[in-house]
């Protein structure tokens, strides 16, 4: 039976497999990696707004045959809200500075 290393990163901590692990073939070990995933993050979750966490397999010679990542991000309605304000007010003033650099007369000295 196939061996394989699994190594996860919750974000904190990377943890590799020293001892390799018997699967039937690539798919029953990326599948194992899947669920990994899925154990890492109701081990870390509730705990915070974001969390990103990884699992990778090597077969026995070393050769990565799978990479799984999962991204969380969550935010309240008030984070939303004003995280939606700061990009409003980054767009206004990136249309400021364009139209400054537009205007003819930017570099005339007022009479």
């Amino acid at each position: 039976m196939p061996k394989y290393r699994f190594t996860t990163d919750d974000g904190k901590k990377v943890d590799r497999g020293d001892n390799p692990l018997d699967f039937a073939d690539d798919k029953a070990a990326t599948d194992a990696a899947q669920e990994a995933l899925a154990d890492m993050v109701h081990e870390v979750l509730p705990n915070g707004n974001s969390v990103d966490l990884t699992a990778d397999v090597e077969d026995i010679a070393g050769k990565k045959i799978y990479h799984a990542s999962l991204k969380f991000r969550g935010e309240t309605a008030d984070e939303g809200r004003a995280k939606a304000a700061q990009l409003d007010a980054e767009a206004d003033a990136a249309v400021d500075a364009v139209a400054k650099a537009l205007d003819p007369d930017r570099n005339k000295t007022p009479n």
